[in-house]
């Protein structure tokens, strides 16, 4: 079993994915994004208090995209197989949490410039894929503080 903060609070999410939703359905195409991932795009956050987009892919990238533009701000490479799930941290934006098909989930400060300090805390205890990755209040812990 998982002990990893980040599995906390999984089965909160799948009651709140299995209520009932306003009944909108989207009518209509918003924006096209082209040239995003050279492979298939697995995994899609939006924050749109910063207008940007988190994608995860079988390239083995995360990109994030200003989601006004379209234009690609950042490539990640910090994985060694595919992206299956990104997710923003609930008050800290520039944090993510990415996991994926190398079995491993990373926490990541986009913030940090410089991608190979951008990786705050990885874990790589998992045996397979590593589906989802969710961000909670209590993800942080004293080792992960920079100064």
């Amino acid at each position: 079993m998982c002990k990893s903060p980040c599995c906390r609070d999984q089965k909160q999410d799948d009651d709140e994915l299995s209520r009932p939703g306003n009944s909108q359905i989207p009518n209509g195409l918003e924006r096209t994004y082209t040239a995003i991932h050279s492979g298939n795009i697995l995994t899609v956050r939006t924050d749109p208090s910063h207008n940007i987009i988190i994608t995860g892919g079988t390239d083995r990238t995360v990109r994030v995209i200003d989601s006004l533009s379209g234009d690609l701000l950042r490539t990640l490479t910090h994985h060694k197989a595919g992206v299956l799930s990104v997710d923003i941290h609930p008050t800290e934006r520039n944090l993510i949490l990415t996991s994926g098909m190398d079995a491993t989930h990373h926490l990541v400060d986009l913030n940090e410039p410089f991608d190979e300090k951008a990786v705050i805390k990885s874990w790589k205890d998992h045996s397979k894929f590593v589906v989802r990755a969710k961000c909670t209040m209590s993800l942080f812990f004293p080792s992960m503080k920079r100064h």
